[in-house]
């Protein structure tokens, strides 16, 4: 069980990463990080796209809520540590593990065993039928035991029904390519189920190994 601090006792020290929704801060003690989401108005974007972020009326992010969600549907080893939200006026904030480390897109050795686990952990999402949209190296941190962790969960969305395997097969596979500049590397096509992806995302983990 993990003792929380109350919200009225959580103390911000420094900044540890800025992205387009939300800044990351280390937390007095050095247990927890937060995530503080940024307001309506703190965001320059054009209005439909702010759409896209889930801000209520009142210009609060309800985001948080679906990435804590999806945490705790995702306790994997490669995933982060989501505890709770609070929300002091209108910002929102996710309390969550503090993991000394770098984002994936800093750092350049130990990337076959990066990729390995990507796709553990995106074959385990599958079993909670939930798919990543957004594979791209700044959503992952890597500790300094060379650990990766997903870290921006809102990316995972529930199946639809309507899914394109191939179109999914050959994100996944793209992203991969990328990490480890193996462009032999062919995505597998002609895939009509989730089953059939699952399949082919086991035998890539086996190409994976050392």
């Amino acid at each position: 069980m993990i003792d929380l601090p109350p919200p009225s006792e959580i103390v911000l020290e420094r900044s540890l990463g800025r992205g387009e929704r939300a800044e990351v801060f280390a937390c007095k003690g050095g247990r927890f990080a937060i995530k503080r989401y940024f307001t309506k108005d703190q965001i320059d974007l054009p209005a439909k796209q702010l759409a896209d972020y889930y801000y209520d009326g009142d210009g609060k992010f309800l985001g948080a809520e679906r990435e804590l969600e999806v945490a705790q549907r995702l306790l994997h080893p490669n995933v982060i540590r989501i505890y709770s939200l609070f929300f002091d006026g209108t910002t929102t904030y996710l309390v969550m593990d503090y993991i000394e480390g770098k984002r994936l897109d800093q750092i350049t050795d130990e990337m076959r065993q990066a990729a390995r686990d990507v796709v553990s952990v995106l074959r385990f999402a599958l079993k909670e039928n939930l798919i990543h949209h957004d594979l791209h190296s700044e959503n992952f941190l890597v500790d300094f035991q060379g650990k990766i962790y997903f870290i921006d969960l809102d990316s995972f969305e529930e199946e639809d029904g309507a899914e394109d395997w191939d179109e999914y097969a050959d994100h996944i596979y793209t992203f991969i390519r990328s990490l480890l500049q193996y462009r032999e590397l062919e995505t597998p096509s002609g895939l009509r189920t989730k089953e059939d992806l699952d399949k082919s995302l086991e035998e890539l983990e086996r190409k994976l190994l050392p």
